[in-house]
């Protein structure tokens, strides 16, 4: 035995000397040594020792040892000895029978919380070979177990943690539509944080089928509101089945489909708390469609029910003012927008403590405000408390820490950390894979600030077959129309814009401005951001005319849609300036930057790093003019700003570094 190279594996060894320890005949031991020494891995010692159950404890074949292990392998976490001897029984064997079978191979198995399961994966894996021979024995154990769930009363933990799942194991898609869409069965699944991921993904995988969530849901839907209002009256009917269908439609990317049935949610929600809940999560929704100024009316609203129901301090009104305040900064309103999240923040941290996952939430948000306001010190350390505390409340794959993750890894990007931004990007795209699968539009969120950083570093290979995916997952959830679309469209053609295959970008381009067009009107912002993506683009094949339509025409539609002294405007007076300075139109040039300067200076402060960005490129300037010490004095004011702001070692104020090393300072 000694010698055996198998008897090296610790699970190995302890099944073989657990087995001729329990042999009883001396005479045998050397025969029983020899057999078992045949088997080359546990799970073929197994082999041999349920042979030997089968031969010690079946004596008259009645397929009582199968019959047990099988219910065993079938079951998803276990069970209990009460669900044992009742399936048991309903297959013809008494606990008399099976007792001694129990007992026999007590040491293989073990109990958690009241469920016996095998004791690890090579006994499972054993079973399956030796008694799953085929389809038939597998649907036979799966049915066996679903039976036994299905006629128990009301929806107890075990009954919804085994029945959905046996009926799953069961391929039989009609059939777990039938039960998926059990309203009851439907709630207690959803209503779990485990098993509403599980749920997602059957639903996936019934799709595959061609059953549609939405269709399902608001067939079921119909009939309980029939139903209801023909027993009880109009006002029994409950808003939350509704909402909480809705809820898991949202979370499916089913959005016109979860609109319409928080609609219906909202008609019967009698109570205003309750209008302000649905309220809420419609906003969010419009918030994901890109809908900001519907998503902004629609918590207004909300803000001002809360106040009057729960008053100015209450959790609810913080709820509202958290989501009101990361809407506000889809339109630029960044100064109530941190207002209203510090005012949540002190509500929550004042009545749930610091600790608290909600204070993680609005600090999230807190973050995006300080990251565009140039505080990106303060926004890294908003997101880290965020993280921390968002990990601790709700555990290390939760999926508000991916939010988190994204979003402290997009703003390390932008600080030129790129090896720390792919680390938590990577953190978040495996959480979102593992909760909504691959092909969710959360999944494309990832994959498009992945693909961001690669781009930034000039990694134009890697950075396209992600965009490529992000685009191809969020054409399938939203269609072509969404600013998503355009938005990454926009990326690839700045990809292919550097990689000089103008052709494909310009193609690109112009099918993203015809569709913000169409979707949107020649005047709106979003229009101007495709137009100055086409400015880049145009400079870059030297064709200035085209590139100076194009900038001019965006600083038009972004001043209509903002008005004059808007961020979004100096940024085009900024890429105008660069254009100018590449035509030789340095006068223009010049005015450019000065109008640049002038809005970052008024919105921000003088020693924010987006008055950075536009001293950086006078710099540029003024060398072509042979003016070096006007080029010295604006570059050191950016590094001065780049390194308070950025960090000494950033990317940004790396490269103002390399611009004054270039006319011999430093």
């Amino acid at each position: 035995m000694a010698a055996a190279i198998q008897m090296a594996n610790p699970l190995y060894a302890k099944v073989f000397m657990d087995d001729i320890s329990v042999l009883g005949e001396y005479e045998k031991l050397d025969e029983q040594i020899d057999t078992n020494l045949k088997a080359k891995t546990a799970c073929d010692l197994y082999q041999i020792v349920i042979g030997r159950l089968v031969s010690d404890y079946d004596h008259t074949n009645s397929g009582i040892v199968e019959a047990f292990l099988s219910l065993l392998w079938a079951s998803r976490r276990g069970l209990t000895e009460e669900e044992i001897e009742q399936m048991m029984q309903g297959q013809g064997h008494s606990q008399q029978d099976w007792m001694p079978v129990f007992l026999a191979m007590e040491g293989m198995l073990f109990n958690c919380s009241g469920l016996l399961n095998f004791s690890d994966k090579e006994f499972h894996k054993a079973v399956e070979l030796t008694f799953m021979v085929n389809q038939k024995k597998v649907k036979f154990a799966h049915e066996a177990i679903a039976n036994y769930f299905a006629v128990k009363d009301g929806f107890p933990t075990r009954k919804v943690e085994e029945y959905p799942w046996q009926i799953a194991q069961l391929h039989e898609p009609k059939r777990l539509r039938e039960c998926l869409t059990d309203l009851d069965l439907f709630t207690h699944l959803y209503q779990s944080v485990e098993q509403k991921f599980i749920l997602i993904r059957w639903w996936r995988e019934l799709e595959k089928s061609g059953f549609d969530a939405t269709n399902a849901y608001t067939s079921v839907l119909d009939f309980y509101e029939k139903d209801q209002y023909y027993q009880k009256g109009k006002e029994s009917i409950e808003f939350t089945p509704f909402y909480t269908v809705a809820f898991f439609l949202e979370e499916m990317a089913k959005y016109e489909g979860a609109e319409v049935i928080y609609k219906r949610a909202l008609s019967h929600a009698t109570k205003s708390g309750d209008k302000a809940i649905v309220m809420n999560a419609l906003s969010r929704l419009y918030e994901t469609q890109a809908r900001f100024d519907l998503a902004e009316t629609t918590l207004r609203e909300a803000y001002k029910i809360n106040i009057d129901n729960d008053g100015k301090n209450s959790q609810n009104t913080a709820n509202t003012m958290t989501l009101l305040g990361a809407v506000l900064v889809h339109t630029n309103k960044l100064n109530e927008a941190d207002e209203l999240l510090r005012v949540s923040l002190k509500i929550r941290e004042d009545g749930l403590g610091k600790n608290h996952s909600r204070v993680g939430q609005t600090l999230k948000h807190l973050l995006t405000v300080r990251q565009l306001q140039g505080d990106y010190r303060g926004a890294e350390e908003y997101g880290l408390r965020a993280l921390k505390i968002t990990e601790d409340a709700c555990g290390p794959y939760d999926f508000h820490v991916s939010s988190i993750l994204l979003k402290i890894g997009v703003l390390y990007n932008e600080l030129g950390r790129h090896r720390e931004s792919e680390e938590f990007f990577a953190r978040a795209l495996d959480i979102r894979k593992h909760k909504f699968g691959d092909d969710h539009p959360f999944t494309a969120d990832v994959l498009r600030e992945i693909a961001a950083v690669y781009e930034k570093q000039e990694k134009f290979t890697e950075a396209e077959p992600y965009y490529l995916q992000a685009y191809e997952i969020k054409t399938k959830s939203f269609g072509k129309d969404h600013p998503d679309i355009a938005q990454i469209q926009n990326r690839l053609a700045a990809i292919y814009t550097q990689q000089k295959k103008y052709k494909k970008a310009e193609s690109l381009l112009l099918e993203a401005l015809k569709t913000r067009e169409e979707a949107l009107g020649p005047n709106h912002s979003r229009v101007g951001q495709t137009l100055k993506h086409m400015l880049t683009l145009y400079e870059e094949m030297s064709d200035f005319k085209k590139a100076a339509d194009c900038g001019y025409r965006a600083l038009q539609n972004t001043k209509n849609a903002f008005g004059e002294d808007h961020f979004h405007v100096s940024s085009i007076y900024y890429r105008l300036g660069i254009l100018e300075v590449s035509m030789g139109d340095f006068t223009k040039a010049a005015k450019s930057f000065e109008d640049a300067l002038n809005i970052r200076r008024t919105k921000f402060s003088d020693n924010h790093a987006y008055v950075a960005d536009v001293l950086q490129e006078m710099g540029n300037m003024y060398v072509k003019l042979n003016k070096i010490d006007e080029a010295k004095t604006v570059w050191e004011k950016a590094l001065k700003i780049r390194e308070k702001s950025c960090g000494i070692d950033a990317m940004p104020t790396r490269q103002t570094k390399n611009s004054l090393k270039s006319i011999g300072i430093l």
